[in-house]
């Protein structure tokens, strides 16, 4: 049986310099953390490491983004008449490959 994690119910406030809130948000997201996780999981002392991707994760981002930039190209010509349904479907399905193994990548 897994271990039940504790409700969280208590709201404790901290002031902080637009500076301080800046860089936690900043490190929480280089750690995929949540800035809530983050404070939390820092002031209990919890070792929390930056996330660093492998270079099949960096080259995966690298074809998405020039799907992206596909996509944009399609869509200009698609707007001003050119209706290029082939074209469209398959940098759509190329995308959906590429998200699904980022989603489930396997560390």
């Amino acid at each position: 049986m897994a271990a039940r994690k504790p409700k969280r119910t208590i709201i404790f406030r901290v002031r902080l310099s637009f500076a301080e809130q800046s860089l936690i948000k900043r490190k929480a997201k280089a750690a995929s953390l949540t800035a809530s996780r983050f404070v939390r999981e820092a002031a209990l002392g919890v070792s929390i490491k930056p996330r660093v991707f492998t270079e099949e994760e960096k080259q995966l981002y690298k074809t998405l983004v020039g799907l992206a930039n596909n996509m944009n190209q399609i869509a200009k010509k698609y707007n001003s008449g050119d209706r290029m349904f082939l074209e469209l479907t398959t940098t759509l399905e190329s995308t959906k490959g590429i998200i699904k193994r980022l989603l489930h990548y396997d560390r």
